[in-house]
């Protein structure tokens, strides 16, 4: 039975993954806080603010501020190139950071990483 199972799809091999450095509660860094995220309409009591900079090029990184703290910049939580994910409970509280390398070889499945 394998040999008919090889020769319809051929050998497999598995695949490596790169390592993923998911931030979780306890771990994540905090930079600058800056009022409202810097957006000039406050919030409602309910809401909250958030500002996402995707960096204009390469030598640019990317910044996500969550409730008037950035969570993601240079320097805090591995931001860069790719993919930048805060996960915020319903609280208000970021409990995840993640970044994912969407230009490195091989691939990632960044949602299930931040599964709680």
């Amino acid at each position: 039975m394998n040999k008919i199972l090889d020769d319809l799809v051929g050998q497999i091999t598995p695949v490596l993954f790169p390592p993923i450095e998911v931030n979780k509660e306890g771990k994540i860094a905090v930079g600058t806080s800056i009022k409202n995220c810097g957006l000039i309409d406050m919030c409602k009591d309910d809401e909250f603010a958030v500002h996402v900079y995707t960096g204009k090029d390469n030598n640019d990184e990317p910044k996500i501020c969550v409730d008037g703290r950035y969570v993601i910049a240079r320097g805090i939580n591995d931001a860069g190139r790719g993919l930048n994910i805060v996960v915020v409970s319903n609280g208000k509280e970021v409990i995840r950071t993640g970044h994912f390398d969407t230009w490195q070889e091989g691939k990632i499945d960044p949602i299930s990483s931040l599964k709680i």
